[in-house]
């Protein structure tokens, strides 16, 4: 275990979110309040290199038993520990995540974790991707989204509900301060002007009207794309040749976030811009508004009838915010009353879709995890 305390608890994440690292790191914190934990992130196409990881130590973040691994070392890990706890008092636990396993590691993390004899957990990410693995628990948002994402199969494990973990609003340390001014100093944007951030789909999800939007969204002053996550891995970039979708398809010259700086973004924008992205299920967290374009397209794969029958059943996508037309977007803007809403409207939309609107999902998770041991 090279020198490290043996662990009640092991996070493995085979992917993590490029926009929300210290979320986990986070979560770490909360559950070394209580027990050894040994956290695992994978530094691969779907996880984050120890360079950008080692950005975030400081004195929130110490970053004490966080290693970066590829995915042989981590089942290594997990089986020696789970060797070397076989005669333990408790029920060690391995959490790992429900997303990136596609092509990655499928089902040999969870595998690994039960032939070692550990309780297994995935928890959930993402309000909408929870691929099941053959884990003995399930963390999921809330029996609300349970109900929306029928299609979704959790075997025969034990349902928790703790939120999402990514939606927390954590701050990322001290070493990773932006003031709003800082921000916008350092994407060149007018701090005295209202900032508005733009969140594209995917790139292979560009169609025609997709980029004809695109086009029309970084005609705004004072906005800033935050690419897909997907587009910052380059997954199937070569699909258009290997270019960014801020080279094709617009002839402005825009600053493009670094996701690090995801939290400082939502923090400062006035609102975000989305088209068929679901970037909007997590800014009312920011207590910020979403304005969305063309939902009546036939095109738009977020709102048309074949996203509803694919992802939502009958359920119609909801957000805090508004909506106009591509054409319209640049004057749209204009007037904050247009997209502007109350404090109330962010407070009912947690009450509705989160299991405990009031508790990070950090703090359910801790608890949730520490009832198993």
């Amino acid at each position: 275990m090279n020198n490290l305390k043996l662990p009640n608890v092991i996070l493995y994440f085979c992917g993590i979110h490029n926009s929300h690292p210290q979320k986990y790191l986070q979560l770490h914190n909360e559950l070394s309040k209580n027990c050894d934990v040994l956290s695992l992130i994978d530094g691969g196409k779907w996880g984050l290199s120890e360079e950008k990881i080692l950005k975030y130590r400081g004195d929130k973040f110490p970053l004490e038993n966080v290693k970066v691994v590829d995915p042989g070392t981590a089942f290594q890990v997990i089986h020696q520990a789970g060797q070397a706890l076989k005669n333990a008092s408790f029920n060690p636990v391995c959490v790992m995540s429900s997303n990136y396993r596609k092509g990655h590691v499928e089902n040999a993390d969870v595998n690994c974790a039960r032939s070692a004899g550990f309780a297994t957990v995935q928890i959930s990410e993402m309000a909408n991707e929870f691929y099941y693995a053959g884990a003995d628990y399930s963390s999921v948002l809330s029996k609300k989204f349970e109900s929306i994402y029928t299609h979704k199969n959790y075997g025969n494990s034990k349902m928790l509900y703790s939120n999402c973990l990514l939606w927390d609003v954590v701050d990322p340390g001290e070493s990773m301060q932006l003031s709003r001014e800082e921000f916008c100093l350092k994407y060149g944007l007018d701090p005295s002007l209202p900032v508005f951030v733009w969140g594209p789909d995917a790139i292979q999800c560009q169609h025609q009207e997709a980029q004809e939007v695109y086009k029309e969204v970084c005609k705004i002053p004072n906005v800033i794309l935050k690419l897909h996550p997907n587009e910052v891995r380059r997954h199937k970039a070569e699909r258009f040749g290997g270019k960014w979708s801020y080279e094709l398809f617009t002839d402005r010259k825009v600053p493009v976030l670094d996701p690090l700086d995801t939290h400082w973004a939502f923090t400062y924008m006035d609102a975000l811009i989305n088209y068929q992205s679901t970037l909007s299920m997590e800014v009312p967290m920011y207590n910020k508004p979403t304005i969305y374009v063309n939902t009546n397209s036939e095109n738009n794969l977020l709102f048309n009838e074949e996203a509803k029958r694919a992802h939502f059943s009958e359920y119609d996508f909801e957000w805090v915010g508004s909506s106009c037309e591509a054409n319209q977007i640049v004057e749209y803007v204009k007037d904050p009353k247009n997209y502007q809403v109350g404090a109330v409207q962010y407070e009912e939309y947690r009450k509705k879709y989160l299991h405990e609107p009031a508790v990070p999902a950090y703090k359910l998770l801790s608890q949730q995890i520490l009832d198993i041991l």
